[in-house]
Order: structure tokens, then sequence, then C-alpha cells
């Protein structure tokens, strides 16, 4: 009996980009996707979709999913194509070639996994003017279906539109306070509450806290709500928002989707309950020193290099005269006191914080004066602007000084 061998016939797919506009989508898109070794090996690569005369890389890593903006492409074909590609050699190849139209290739066939085709022309170096060098680079791949699906969004019940320079500045200044501590998950994250008056983002590490509340900055659709934005979102969304946008933000039970200009962000929220951070705030704070605040910055850095290299204490020593700066370190005997000028209202008193936190949060405050509320030596400190309507609100907890009695 005669056998009939089965033909195998290779598909390709081809069109046409630019290669400046295919490493910028490349390069967003691998912004989520996973740094180190991933569970699903798949996540490695990043999903290559053309659709039509549109292609969109996606980079994820089961719990962020980027799809960057439909870039405009030239092509004949018009079925649907999709290809895991390694996104880091692709985005290196990209980086070396020089900006010029380049001609992809997707082949595939029943026998092998598919594949991707780059063709470019090289520069010469003008040695051999007349002549012009081509190259071919093939990638090999995985075929599209095989990487994970989007989790679904289920019900919209909140969505809100912000500007891109709002946004930017409230994750500017939560971001870096936000915990490390893997036993305090919720912590690790960002708390957006919204309602239709107000929008607000706070952090804290147990140490400092940075609250910001904007009104009237957003459009807010559906239900007031609370959730906690991951601290790896909080750091995409840095990288990819533009300041002039809007952005749109739909919120579901357990994801967020981020619709912004150089594509959508999709993010598993974190399922933990945020900490009251509203009851450390004192209440009652009757002392308050009002200080320039780069007057302040500087003698914070310079009395700073006097201070324990451990905790880095500096301590305010405040009456109706006015505010010293003071550091000591008593193993290398030495010492630094500053008169810092400004206006205190309160009793005498003295009290310690860490300068490393202080310089941070005065180079942060986007004001000319700062205003330190405080009660007692061993309550927190809470800066505010005195000269502008910020919505920025800062707290430090003190540091335990050796000679409260002392002084």
């Amino acid at each position: 009996m005669a056998t009939v061998e089965k033909t195998l016939v290779a598909t390709t797919s081809k069109f046409i980009a630019s290669g400046a506009a295919l490493l910028r989508v490349a390069q967003h898109a691998q912004l989520a996707a996973p740094k180190n070794q991933p569970i699903v090996p798949i996540l490695e690569n990043l999903l290559l979709s053309v659709a039509g005369s549109q292609l969109t890389f996606t980079g994820y890593d089961l719990e962020h999913r980027f799809t960057s903006c439909p870039l405009p492409i030239e092509r004949r074909g018009t079925e649907d194509v999709h290809v895991c590609v390694r996104g880091r050699q692709l985005i290196d190849l990209l980086k070396n070639l020089p900006d010029q139209p380049l001609t992809l290739a997707v082949v595939s066939d029943e026998s092998k996994y598919p594949s991707l085709h780059v063709h470019a022309v090289t520069d010469s170096l003008g040695f051999i003017p007349t002549h012009t060098a081509t190259a071919r680079y093939e990638m090999s791949g995985d075929p599209g279906h095989d990487y994970p699906a989007a989790h679904p969004m289920g019900k919209i019940a909140t969505s809100f539109t912000l500007p891109g320079h709002v946004l930017l500045a409230a994750l500017q200044a939560t971001l870096p306070v936000t915990s490390r501590d893997e036993l305090r998950p919720a912590m690790t994250g960002i708390l957006v509450t919204v309602n239709a008056a107000t929008i607000e983002f706070a952090a804290t590490d147990g140490h400092r806290l940075v609250a910001i509340t904007k009104d009237d900055e957003h459009v807010l659709s559906g239900e007031a709500r609370s959730f906690i934005l991951p601290h790896k979102a909080a750091e995409l969304l840095l990288k990819l928002v533009n300041r002039a946008e809007t952005i749109e933000l739909l919120v579901g039970a357990s994801q967020l989707l981020v619709k912004m200009e150089r594509g959508e962000l999709q993010v598993r929220l974190l399922d933990e309950k945020y900490p009251d951070y509203k009851k450390v705030i004192p209440a009652d704070n009757p002392n308050m020193l009002t200080v320039h605040r780069v007057e302040m910055l500087a003698a914070i850095k310079r009395c700073q290099l006097f201070a324990p290299h451990t905790m880095h204490q500096v301590r305010f020593i405040l009456s109706p005269a006015g505010c010293q700066v003071e550091a000591e370190n008593k193993d290398e005997i030495s010492k630094a006191t500053e008169s810092v000028p400004g206006t205190y209202e309160g009793a005498d008193m003295t009290i310690g914080f860490n300068a490393n936190f202080l310089r941070f949060f005065l180079e942060k405050m986007p004001c000319q004066s700062v205003r330190i509320n405080m009660g007692r030596n061993n309550q927190p400190g809470v800066f505010t602007s005195a000269d502008a309507s910020d919505g920025l609100l800062c707290l430090l907890m003190p540091v335990m000084l050796t000679d409260y009695n002392a002084r």
C-alpha cells in the first residue's frame, strides 16, 4: 500500500515598521515583564500581536500586564498574527540598528516553533560608498496562544479620570515611603481613596507617612472607592504616564486598568486591609515651628555630618527665642550647633529626628516655607506647607534622645 506523506507548508506574515517606533513600544512593554526568572517560562517573552495594520507588544508578570498603544505598520495580509519573542534580545537588536523602516516576518509551520525574522540595512561607514549592506536576524519564538491571558476585570463599579501631572506628583511623594517589609504587605503599596470631591494618596513605612489630597482635580463615575496600588504598579506608572495627558482608571473587584497614551496597564490590586493611618496623626499639636525650607535643609545637611552614623540623629532645641539644630557624635567627639531663622510658638522643648528622613521631606515639599507642628517630644512631627495649598502632609516619628531631662 502506498503511503501519502503530509506536506508541511510554512506560513509567512510580513510587515514593515519604523525601527525607532518598534524600539519605543517594545521597551514600554518590557517594563512589565519579569526582571528575574519567572515561574512561567514563557513570560520571559513579549507577546507581539498584529491585527489589521496595527502592531502591539504585551509584557506580563501575572500581576502587571502592559499592552502598548497600537503602532501603525504596512502589510499586505489581513490575518491576525500572535507570536512570543524574546523581548530583551529584540530591544538590544533595535538599539544597535540605525533608525530605518524594518521588514519583519513571522514564519511558522506545523513542524517547529514560530520565528521572527528582521531584515535591515546596515551602515557601510563609507568605505564602499556604492555598496548597500543588508542583514537578516532570526529569533526563535513561541506560539502566541501559549501566552497567559489577562485576568478578567469583572464588574467596573468605579472609574475616574485624572491629569497626568497630578498622578505623577502623588506617586513621587508617596512611593519612597512605602514599606519593604513583606510581613506587612498592605504597607508595601499606596492607598488610594477617591470620592466625588477629593482623591487622596497615602503611604507609610511605620516611621514616616505621606498623604496628599487633591480637590476637584478628577472626574468620578460610579462609586467612591479605596484600593491599594502595588509598589511595582506605581513604579510603572511613573515611567509610562505623560504629565500633559489625562488618564483613565477603571477599578474592578481585584483589578485596576489604567488607560494612557502609551498603552494600557492592568494591575492586580493588593487584597489587604490598610492600617488606619489617620489615627497616628495627632489631633492636638500646640507647638508650631515655621522656617524657610531651603535654609532648614541646608542646616540639616551640615549638622548631619556630625551626627551618629547609625541613627543619623539631629535634634531641634525649641524656645520662643527660635530654633537650634544640633548633632553630636560622642564616639568621634564631634558636635555641631546651628541657629535657623524662623518663628516658634509653644513651650520649650527638645525633639530628635532622623536626618535622612528630614532631608527627604524638605527636598520633596513644593513650598518656600514649611510648618512643623509638634506635641510632646515622643509624638510625631507633622510637616505641611506654610505658603502653598498643595494638599501635602508629611508625618515623621521622633527618635529617642538620652538627655531629654537635661534640656
